[in-house]
């Protein structure tokens, strides 16, 4: 009735039509309460097991012999779950429903109960018609829940391969500073040797100079010094090769590593998975710990607490994207 309309300007017939459209408004408001408190009455005489007071063994003997009304077992735990699954409000609101159709919404969440009643008119629909709409809304929030769960595992993947490519990264960048090392231990192994051989040659022309015996010529004191020149550039030679195979082998062993843990990455094994998981921990842990105890170690105090801050902020931050992804 959305018109203000004047009683007095109206029919009889009007107006006694009126009075019972309003009659049956306020019915149903009370339709509505009764059914909340027939819920929670019920549930009241199960729970506390009232009906022992008043002389019944069991709740179903209760509620088919009292004598004042009759239920049947199953309609009364229907009442009984409505209250259990939805708020006072809801019931008040949507009453006018009926208990069967209420107890089959009841299979769904109170929010997403109130979907299907704002998306569908129940009231011309009957029960089947009804449990096809609850089994509908189920399948389509399994799906939401699924595709939820995919999207969060496919994020999950994400951040774990960026973490493991700053992890190979890192290991790239230390093979870098290895092969930067070995190069300048070659470098010195050249020098010292080269020194080696200046002494030598010394040594070889104060040999020349200080002796006279007749048996040894000058071309016998060049082949002399000359097969021991020989023999220092050998060993020269070894050692440089020997480097160089060192160099190579941790070059190969740090490529092999790099493949297995790219592998483990791609893999959809929750065992590979993990391992690759407990290797890059592991691989944290040592870098943390590596890298206090450089800090340490160097000689300005104004360069540590830099150093020390800038630590301590970036693993806040660390901490906080934790915690985020740990609330999620």
């Amino acid at each position: 009735m959305n018109e203000i309309i004047k009683m007095e300007e109206l029919t009889p017939e009007v107006r006694e039509a009126i009075s019972c459209h309003q009659q049956i408004c306020e019915s149903g408001k009370v339709a509505a309460s009764a059914l909340a408190d027939m819920g929670r009455g019920l549930k009241r005489m199960r729970d506390g097991k009232l009906y022992a007071q008043l002389g019944y063994e069991t709740f179903a003997e209760y509620l088919e012999k009292n004598g004042d009304y009759s239920f049947k077992e199953r309609q009364a735990y229907t009442y009984i779950k409505a209250v259990e699954s939805f708020s006072d409000k809801f019931l008040t609101e949507h009453g006018d429903l009926g208990i069967t159709k209420l107890g089959l919404l009841t299979a769904l969440s109170e929010q997403d109960a109130v979907e299907v009643i704002e998306s569908s008119d129940l009231s011309g629909l009957n029960a089947d018609e009804v449990k096809a709409l609850v089994r509908e809304k189920q399948a389509l929030g399994e799906q939401l829940s699924f595709w939820k769960e995919e999207a969060q595992s496919a994020k999950d993947d994400a951040a774990g391969y960026e973490g493991e490519m700053g992890k190979l990264k890192e290991r790239a960048t230390a093979a870098e500073m290895n092969v930067e090392k070995l190069n300048k231990r070659i470098e010195k192994l050249k020098k010292s040797h080269q020194k080696e051989l200046g002494k030598l040659s010394a040594e070889l022309e104060m040999v020349k100079r200080e002796n006279d015996e007749p048996k040894i010529t000058d071309e016998q004191r060049k082949e002399i010094a000359g097969e021991e020149v020989k023999q220092v550039s050998a060993e020269y030679e070894k050692q440089i090769e020997e480097l160089k195979a060192e160099y190579r082998a941790k070059a190969e062993a740090a490529e092999e590593e790099k493949k297995k843990l790219e592998s483990k990455l791609n893999s959809r094994s929750p065992d590979e998975q993990m391992a690759a998981m407990k290797i890059y921990f592991e691989n944290v842990q040592n870098a943390v710990n590596t890298f206090t105890a450089k800090i340490d170690l160097l000689a300005d105090e104004e360069v540590k607490q830099k150093m020390r801050g800038g630590a301590i902020k970036y693993l806040s931050i660390v901490i906080d994207e934790l915690k985020e992804g740990e609330g999620k």
